[in-house]
């Protein structure tokens, strides 16, 4: 009995000018499986982060379909946004698809890769078929988070990278997991030290202006999925489901004991609950 074959690209590292100013470029791979009825899936990852948070994932998603993977401006090998403000991120979204040719497809974003999400809902909803929240929610930041990012810029304006790399990712992770696997936290920190001072000052002031999608997330009419955490401590978690389960085509799946951080505290349930919504975009998309 012959096996199943699909038409597989291996990673390939890319680049193009972010639209519409062309003076920034922008880095992504492409993978997976370019046969497939599934919409292109582009991951999008949070502050600190670059396109290798998805890298223990990825592998397990690109038989099912194709598979992008984004430094957004200012992290990894992409260079800082021209404008601050989460439309530079959007760009960078609708650049990455007119280079691929795509036309409609699917975002997953972790954390500030969310928010980034929620504005492409509202910049480029034409352009989308579902939507995916990872440890992310649609509200602005509470006095207190506030607080937080300004003594945030504080310390990186004047040029304390590691201090704030250090402090950040630890918190990340469930107390539990954290303890137990120290080598995760460093892996992160690492990825952390690679990020460009400058990237990462901008997303934070981009996430310090961006507006609230609880209406945007109302309006989309096309499929959306949070996956949150139970002891995700940036994440508010009940207000942040009652958000998304407002939206027409809705789902909410809370990973027990695990923190912000689900590609690395519970990476097979995250898997799971990614393909079988990737899946069922493909269906949907056939019965209309």
């Amino acid at each position: 009995m012959g096996s199943a074959t699909f038409v597989h690209i291996c990673c390939m590292k890319k680049r193009a000018l972010v639209q519409p100013f062309q003076k920034r470029w922008m880095t992504y791979t492409a993978c997976g499986n370019q046969e497939s009825l599934l919409p292109p899936l582009i991951l999008l990852h949070g502050l600190c982060e670059d396109h290798t948070v998805w890298d223990d994932i990825v592998p397990t998603l690109e038989p099912h379909g194709p598979v992008y993977c984004l430094d957004l401006p200012g992290f990894g090998e992409s260079e800082p946004p021209e404008e601050i403000g989460m439309e530079a991120y959007v760009w960078a979204v609708a650049t990455l698809a007119r280079e691929q040719g795509i036309q409609r497809m699917a975002l997953a974003g972790h954390s500030l890769g969310g928010y980034v999400a929620l504005q492409s809902i509202a910049n480029l909803p034409d352009m989308l078929q579902g939507v995916v929240l990872v440890h992310s929610h649609p509200f602005t930041d509470t006095p207190e988070r506030a607080e937080g990012r300004r003594r945030s810029l504080k310390i990186l304006e004047q040029g304390h990278l590691e201090r704030f790399v250090r402090q950040l990712f630890p918190g990340l992770f469930a107390p539990h997991f954290a303890q137990k696997h120290p080598e995760m936290i460093e892996k992160c920190i690492r990825m952390g030290l690679r990020q460009p001072i400058e990237g990462i000052i901008a997303a934070i002031k981009a996430m310090q202006s961006r507006q609230d999608h609880t209406s945007t997330l109302v309006r989309f009419a096309h499929p959306i999925m949070a996956i949150l955490g139970s002891e995700d401590n940036l994440v508010p978690l009940q207000e942040t489901r009652k958000a998304v389960e407002q939206a027409p085509l809705s789902e909410v799946h809370i990973l027990e004991g695990v923190g912000h951080m689900s590609m690395f505290e519970d990476r097979q349930a995250l898997v799971e609950h990614l393909i079988a919504f990737w899946k069922r975009l493909a269906s949907s998309n056939l019965s209309r």
